[in-house]
């Protein structure tokens, strides 16, 4: 939240247009397939024996809800990874992946210019990552709404 609050207040002392959408992904935690968790593994060249872990850990998973003191039938869940888990670090892995592929697009807006560096070269941020969720940056609405529409499609994948 600092870094976000100073870009905010720069942006404002130099003059410079700044539009952010930030984008919450608490509720995404429970809803992510889990197939891409595991090809966010490959992706990333992790060792196969934690990936075989947590899908050991993953493989059966049953849950219940407790409503009015009330216990429902025990059911299998099949996606997420748990909010405030020890695996929950697995969902910012994956979201990691998701922002990298956005950057790499090249429908993406330009991000927000903060400055020319001593080439002349303007230095942008597109977002600054935060645990559960996502702050797109750019100096446009047209800019912003790309990396808004291109978010939207990578993470469709997860």
């Amino acid at each position: 939240i600092f870094s976000l609050r100073q870009l905010i207040q720069k942006s404002i002392e130099y003059k410079i247009p700044l539009y952010i959408n930030y984008v919450d992904y608490r509720a995404a935690l429970d809803s992510i397939n889990r197939d891409f968790i595991w090809f966010t593994f490959s992706h990333y060249d992790l060792p196969a024996k934690y990936s075989r872990i947590f899908q050991l850990f993953f493989n059966n998973t049953m849950s219940a809800v407790r409503h009015a003191g009330e216990l429902s039938e025990w059911f299998k869940v099949k996606s997420g990874t748990g909010q405030g888990d020890i695996q929950e670090p697995l969902f910012n892995l994956c979201l990691n992946l998701v922002v990298h592929a956005v950057k790499q697009s090249t429908n993406i807006g330009s991000g927000a210019v903060l400055q020319k560096n001593s080439s002349g070269k303007d230095e942008t941020i597109f977002n600054t990552g935060y645990t559960d969720g996502i702050p797109l940056l750019d100096n446009t609405t047209e800019g912003l709404q790309k990396s808004t529409n291109l978010l939207s499609t990578k993470s469709a994948c997860g």
